[in-house]
């Protein structure tokens, strides 16, 4: 799911990709975190997304993304959500 965090106090972005999973001690709520999205102050949108886990559990680097329209950075999370991966870049 994409949730807006627009307004939220503290967010260092404009919006979070979440996918739902089972309840854990990592995860009290159901949910893991997958990607987000913000504005950078050139009005282009950056995007991350978490790379896919490795054998021990650790993550690699996010996968980054600079988009022309907030649409195109939404669209590229939600897409690529399955892939851990982003498309089509500025």
């Amino acid at each position: 799911m994409l949730v807006s965090t627009r307004g939220v106090e503290g967010s260092k972005s404009d919006g979070i990709l979440l996918r739902r999973c089972v309840f854990s001690l990592a995860a009290p709520l159901g949910c893991e975190f997958l990607g987000q999205y913000r504005q950078l102050s050139d009005g282009l949108w950056h995007a991350t997304m978490r790379s896919v886990a490795r054998s021990d559990g650790s993550f690699g680097p996010p996968h980054v993304g600079i988009y022309a329209t907030e649409l195109d950075a939404l669209v590229n999370l939600w897409t690529n959500r399955r892939r851990s991966d982003l498309g089509t870049r500025v």
